[in-house]
């Protein structure tokens, strides 16, 4: 039975405190029990939401540890990739996300991963599931059952739990201090405790620009961290409102893609990163003056001192690393209320019966 998708966004500030108050268990079953040092790299893999939230946290897991990191898909990473070529493996971790622990091609990756002795742990919120009972390791994500195909508190609980284990293992092969790690856990409160604010702001924007309902199709950009935010937010809207929902990197955008902006064009730019980034600057100033659909989701108040409120929604200000876990909120909100908008049901699927005839779950 299909739960509320409100409900679950709603839920979302109490959940991820109690992770977070659980860190210290979700750091000593990940990282009292992996040792990367045996590891040349990490691999991320998982679909849909998972995958999104493995390209959200790379480029922290590179920063703070040092080494290199991979997210692939499921059936690129089993079929094609030579990162599971058994003549050329190197020692590696493989980090397997999938909220419900049933996914086909993700359990698939893990069973051959294992059988060319690569270690392997299961990021799942069901550690009975058959993910997690093929995996060495099991992170349990804790975010309760979530009956929505539409993934909210699951995705944001998978983001914090995978941000504390990359501090978890940063601070134990000493590439941070007690200092670096206490900040990094400070910015994540106060993302947690601004949340419900974030929710109503988001909500009043999006009640307030309704036009958004009638929106052919939608372009969301992004860069670093927040190009994985771009991935969910896409998927977000276009599993609910049920139309294209397309999502770039800027440099990815200038390169073609801004050859379909018109005035009838609706663009969210995603600018979470202190300072700002210049090529999103100058995109932004191009594409205000072509179309007036237009978002901006910032921390950065300066930025958008010039625009008016239908054209920013204003998140806190944090590290960039930690940004994903506040800046998809507002996709969260607007992908609901547009469903709702064309008395769409976003819990029920389009089609009930696509996995079972498919077979991926």
């Amino acid at each position: 039975m299909a739960g509320d998708m409100w409900s679950y966004i709603s839920e979302q500030k109490q959940v991820l405190k109690n992770i977070l108050e659980d860190k210290a268990g979700i750091v000593q079953r990940s990282v009292g029990n992996i040792d990367l040092n045996k590891t040349s790299h990490i691999i991320f893999t998982g679909s849909g939401t998972s995958f999104n939230a493995g390209i959200a946290v790379r480029y922290m897991y590179e920063s703070l540890l040092k080494k290199e990191i991979f997210v692939e898909y499921p059936y690129m990473l089993r079929n094609y990739s030579g990162l599971l070529n058994e003549a050329e493996s190197k020692p590696a971790l493989m980090i397997a996300v999938s909220q419900s622990g049933r996914s086909t091609g993700t359990l698939e990756c893990v069973k051959k991963t294992k059988s060319m002795g690569i270690e392997t742990a299961a990021v799942t919120s069901d550690k009975d599931s058959p993910l997690a009972a093929a995996s060495d390791h099991v992170i349990e994500v804790m975010c309760g059952e979530e009956h929505a195909g539409p993934k909210t508190k699951g995705y944001t609980s998978t983001m914090l739990t995978l941000q504390l284990m990359a501090l978890g293992f940063a601070k134990k092969a000493g590439f941070i201090g007690e200092k670096e790690y206490c900040n990094y856990l400070e910015q994540i409160w106060r993302m947690i405790e601004n949340l419900d604010g974030v929710i109503q702001k988001s909500r009043q924007w999006i009640d307030k620009n309704m036009e958004w309902k009638n929106a052919k199709s939608i372009c969301i950009i992004g860069y670093g961290p927040g190009y994985g935010t771009a991935l969910e937010g896409s998927l977000k809207i276009l599993e609910t409102f049920r139309k294209p929902v397309l999502a770039y990197d800027v440099e990815e955008y200038i390169h073609g893609p801004y050859n379909s902006l018109d005035k009838n064009s609706f663009m969210i730019f995603i600018d979470a990163k202190p300072g700002g980034c210049p090529e999103l600057n100058k995109l932004m100033d191009f594409a205000k003056n072509i179309t007036k659909n237009f978002l901006v989701i910032t921390a950065d108040l300066r930025k958008t001192a010039d625009m008016t409120e239908e054209h920013v929604i204003h998140i806190p200000p944090c590290d960039e690393f930690i940004s994903p876990l506040i800046s998809i909120v507002p996709f969260q909100v607007i992908a609901y209320r547009l469903a709702k908008s064309w008395g769409i049901e976003p819990e029920k699927p389009r089609y009930p019966g696509f996995h079972k005839i498919i077979g991926s779950k």
